[in-house]
């Protein structure tokens, strides 16, 4: 370990992979920390250490890449919040006044308001700027596995872990672990969070020694966790943990003033995308000011990009009239496609579950297949270019939507 830091210390960019017959994980961590690229036991195959040598030498191209990046683009992970209403004036000046500090955040509001862009500039804005940023989406994994993401293993700990890996608290180092969708997480794991949040370690599956946690942790969620805990879902020593500073997005609809910046904003990101030049008239940001957006500012993300995929000549009115449409609708949990799902379920009651899905699934495919057709003039080829797939693929998919035979005069082949 004396002879790494030596190395490290003078030749910092050169990779050092340790070999050694010590099974130890404390000794493992050691020369991770003291600089070692990479870490292997003995015994070992030739076969086993030219793989490993090969992943040294990627990680390290990979690395010498994105520190010229880097270079070139300063500061590109700092994303802004667009917005002019007061209720994210007071969002942006709460971020300001705790970035720089070590409390624990908790992040809470509806899906698609913009969770992960509060946690990014909480981390870009403080000292932690030069190190990770590392979210992990509660909800995405199981728990088995999202347990061993955050905690990392030991050889052995489960079948097929046949190496140690480090755990994202560990690969956080001083930087920030975002727990996105912690309201998902289940109760055994809520208590190894809890510790780390109370006592800075955490334990690797099939470890037994402590290590030390240095990251900031921020969380996330769009339940209310105050009626989690009473329904016994959510531990409330750990919510009073996370809770020790707590901000909320609002959504959209509470804050129709930040809509046209918003709109200018994907505007420019997605003209620049995708080579176009579009403008959305006034008459469309009408519209989409009185309308409804269950999915907030993703939802209205979405339909700027698709907008400026799908619009030209004619597709505009059809893009105005289909948004006027949208938006006389009553209920803000109305989403597209919802007449014709309607539709289905009520012609198909005794079909099961998973055959209605179906069903339900290529009815709106259909829906979309024809609307690019629509923008090409029902010319296969270049609808099959427009969306990227070949002319197979796309005969295969218009085959299975049962709209092979469509043309100009039989627009909708069914």
């Amino acid at each position: 370990i004396a002879l790494l830091r030596k190395i490290h210390q003078r030749f910092p960019a050169l990779p050092v992979l340790m070999l050694s017959a010590i099974d130890r994980s404390d000794i493992v961590v050691e020369a991770m920390q003291a600089g070692a690229w990479d870490y292997a036991r003995k015994p070992f195959d030739n076969t086993e250490l030219l793989l490993i040598i090969n992943n040294v030498l990627i990680e390290k191209r990979l690395k010498e890449e994105k520190e010229q990046l880097s270079s070139r683009l300063p500061n590109r992970s700092i994303r802004k919040i667009i917005s002019q209403s007061d209720s994210m004036k007071m969002v942006k000046e709460i971020i300001e006044q705790i970035a720089d500090t070590d409390v624990t955040v908790l992040i809470h509001g509806d899906t698609g308001v913009g969770k992960e862009l509060v946690a990014n500039r909480l981390h870009f804005l403080s000292r932690r700027a030069d190190e990770p940023f590392i979210k992990i989406n509660c909800a995405a994994l199981p728990e088995n596995l999202l347990e061993s993401e955050l905690f990392g293993f030991d050889r052995g700990a489960f079948t097929g872990a046949l190496r140690s890996k480090l755990g994202k608290f560990e690969q956080a180092g001083k930087g920030t672990v975002f727990l996105d969708e912690i309201g998902e997480m289940g109760l055994p794991l809520q208590t190894k969070i809890l510790q780390v949040l109370q006592d800075k370690v955490c334990t690797r599956l099939g470890g037994v020694k402590e290590v030390s946690v240095h990251c900031r942790i921020l969380a996330a969620t769009n339940r209310n966790l105050e009626d989690e805990i009473k329904k016994g879902f959510f531990r409330s020593d750990l919510y009073y943990r996370l809770n020790v500073v707590n901000i909320y997005v609002p959504s959209l609809d509470k804050r129709k003033d930040d809509i046209p910046l918003l709109i200018d904003h994907f505007l420019q990101i997605y003209n620049k995308r995708y080579g176009r030049r579009r403008k959305i008239s006034r008459k469309i940001i009408d519209e989409l000011l009185t309308r409804n957006w269950p999915g907030n500012v993703r939802e209205l993300e979405n339909w700027i990009r698709r907008f400026v995929i799908l619009g030209s000549g004619s597709g505009w009115q059809k893009a105005e009239a289909q948004l006027s449409k949208e938006a006389r609708k009553s209920s803000p949990h109305d989403m597209p496609y919802l007449q014709e799902i309607s539709l289905l379920l009520a012609k198909n009651k005794s079909l099961p579950l998973r055959q209605m899905v179906k069903q339900i699934v290529v009815a709106e495919d259909r829906s979309y297949l024809l609307q690019v057709l629509e923008k090409v003039n029902y010319n296969k080829k270049k609808a099959a270019r427009l969306l990227k797939v070949s002319y197979k693929t796309f005969l295969a998919k218009l085959k299975a939507c049962g709209i092979e035979k469509v043309n100009m005069r039989d627009r909708h082949g069914f």
